[in-house]
């Protein structure tokens, strides 16, 4: 028989070797789910990156006839409770009940044209026909502009009277285009043949004209127009 010491000797052994088989079971299983996590996080699809929105591409805008002289009103613009209109060589802004207020007056009647870009009103004026093709610096200006803001704060943004804008006039444009996400008018001028242009841009945001380009080939407005 063995003795007392012996028993407790073996049976110690014994738990030990228990011991240490489960240690390794649970390490195996540890590094088994390890694994597993990796291979899933590796087959998990890329999140896509955001692009940048691309430019805001110019749209061509037809023109609005306008009569400068006309007795009944002529509305060129109009929101909610809020309208800019032509009457009698005038331009008004009128809200709902409210007396209208006098935003320009011209000095007399000539052929004109308007164009709307969200709240803003752009009139151009053609003064007097071109005299000479190749020089229209020394004859003056053959056109007038002005800008005007509609709605609660409606106002005169702009008229060649008082700082610079294209001397020419709506019968010289070769096209008109708005950028509605900017509120920018865009336009290109035929100045004294077909392959002389000028292109100009109107920001409301700075109440300006700035001139863009200018050369002989077709411009980049025509070639990338969006209709």
């Amino acid at each position: 028989m063995f003795s007392n010491q012996k028993k407790w000797t073996i049976l110690i052994c014994s738990f030990a070797v228990v011991l240490i088989a489960a240690s390794a079971l649970w390490l195996l299983n540890v590094q088994r789910d390890t694994n597993q996590d990796d291979t899933v996080s590796s087959t998990v699809e890329p999140t896509e990156v955001a692009r940048p929105e691309e430019t805001p591409a110019p749209v061509t805008s037809k023109p609005i006839i306008v009569q400068l002289d006309t007795v009944q009103p002529q509305t060129l613009w109009q929101s909610q409770d809020y309208k800019i209109y032509v009457e009698q060589l005038r331009l008004y802004s009128q809200a709902a009940q409210s007396d209208p207020k006098l935003l320009f007056e011209w000095d007399e009647a000539h052929p004109a044209q308007a164009w709307v870009n969200g709240e803003y009103v752009l009139v151009g004026v053609q003064l007097q026909e071109r005299a000479d093709e190749d020089n229209f610096v020394e004859q003056g200006s053959v056109g007038s502009w002005i800008v005007a803001k509609g709605g609660e704060q409606a106002a005169l943004l702009h008229d060649s009277e008082r700082s610079f804008c294209p001397q020419l006039g709506p019968k010289d444009l070769l096209r008109m285009a708005i950028v509605a996400e900017l509120s920018f008018f865009m336009t290109t001028f035929k100045v004294s043949d077909a392959d002389r242009w000028i292109s100009y841009v109107f920001n409301p945001a700075r109440s300006e004209w700035s001139t863009v380009e200018r050369g002989r080939e077709q411009p980049r407005q025509l070639l990338f127009a969006t209709s």
